[in-house]
């Protein structure tokens, strides 16, 4: 919300102008066991069950899954961000993101709606901040800290992983027209 500062004679007043021009989107909670995350709910694309896995031989995956007629890998982390050859047994839902042309799922075991009005972030301390986590700001939700990640910041801890060259580049459904 937009503020702005009246300063009269009674001293200075605070009154509310209007709402931001943009407001926030709904976050989702990713509860991913030993730790939690935060993300943008525009970068999910869909929820899958982790039934629905098939093996894999892609590097640093723990299985695949089809979305729409295209092979999708799936990463699992562990709660230093390592990432994992076996699907954790309590995580059963499957979150599939896009970046840019990239459609890749990671496994969780609950994904919940998060408004963000209801959520005070606060920064990581410089004492714990490292680069390879895919967040810089957390918020305490459910009593529990969770790291606020974006697709393109989950893309880069996937690079710094070696992962992300094994994920497949999303096939163009865009016709080019000719000119004439």
């Amino acid at each position: 919300m937009n503020l702005e500062l009246n300063n009269s004679d009674a001293g200075p007043r605070i009154h509310a102008v209007k709402s931001s021009a943009g407001s926030p989107e709904p976050l989702a909670l990713m509860d991913c066991g030993e730790f939690s995350l935060l993300i943008s709910s525009k970068d999910i694309v869909t929820l899958a069950s982790a039934t629905k896995i098939i093996a894999s031989t892609m590097a640093h995956t723990c299985g695949a899954i089809e979305h729409e007629q295209q092979i999708i890998p799936v990463f699992a982390f562990n709660k230093a961000l390592q990432l994992q050859s076996n699907l954790p047994s309590a995580q059963m839902t499957l979150i599939i993101i896009q970046y840019d042309n990239y459609l890749f799922a990671l496994c969780c075991k609950a994904l919940e709606k998060i408004e963000v009005a209801d959520v005070h972030f606060f920064d990581v301390p410089l004492s714990m901040s490292s680069r390879k986590q895919p967040f810089t700001q957390f918020a305490v939700v459910n009593k529990r800290a969770a790291g606020l990640t974006s697709a393109s910041q989950l893309w880069r801890l996937l690079t710094m992983r070696n992962a992300a060259q094994t994920i497949p580049q999303l096939k163009s459904r865009i016709l080019t027209q000719g000119a004439g």
